[in-house]
């Protein structure tokens, strides 16, 4: 099972990772990808947060190697820029 991601901006523009912190999960960062139009943005639940809560146990690995695998399989290149905040981070 993959985790929940939304995804906004166009697919040709660079792509933009946003990570959120433990206790909420992608909703964190709709006010920050709004202003982010030059921008594709994957802002993903990470395991156990949001609409990945079906995916256990979270661990700092398990949800690094996902997030890898969400790079991999949605980036042309499989290059990307992250943020985190708290958890994410």
């Amino acid at each position: 099972m993959g985790l929940f991601v939304r995804e906004s901006g166009p697919t040709a523009a660079p792509t933009v990772v946003l990570l959120h912190g433990g206790g909420v999960s992608g909703w964190m960062w709709d006010r920050c990808t709004s202003l982010l139009d030059d921008f594709r943005c994957l802002v993903p639940d990470l395991p156990e947060h949001g609409g990945s809560r079906g995916i256990k146990p979270f661990t700092i690995e398990d949800s690094a190697r996902r997030v890898v695998e969400l790079i991999r399989s949605r980036v042309p290149g499989g290059g990307a820029l992250a943020a985190g905040h708290s958890l994410g981070a």
